[in-house]
């Protein structure tokens, strides 16, 4: 980074807050875009069988294959 960046790490309650008014927003859009709805079901399900992905590597990252070959292999 060129320029100092903070990166703050919000509390749950908040970070759930925010996904649930983000989900309710999404569910307006697909109710009123066919297209719209359409798109964000594929991201939804890519989404669930990437959880199951990253539920199975229990922490394992896969990271550019210098820094895997240097040792890295947990978040």
């Amino acid at each position: 980074f060129k320029e100092k960046v903070e990166f703050v790490r919000m509390d749950d309650e908040t970070i759930t807050n925010f996904a649930k008014r983000t989900k309710e927003y999404l569910d307006e859009l697909k109710a009123k875009y066919p297209d719209v709805k359409k798109v964000l079901d594929s991201q939804d399900a890519f989404r669930k069988d990437f959880a199951e992905w990253r539920e199975i590597r229990s922490g394992v990252t896969p990271w550019p294959l210098d820094d895997y070959i240097a040792g890295k292999r947990t978040q």
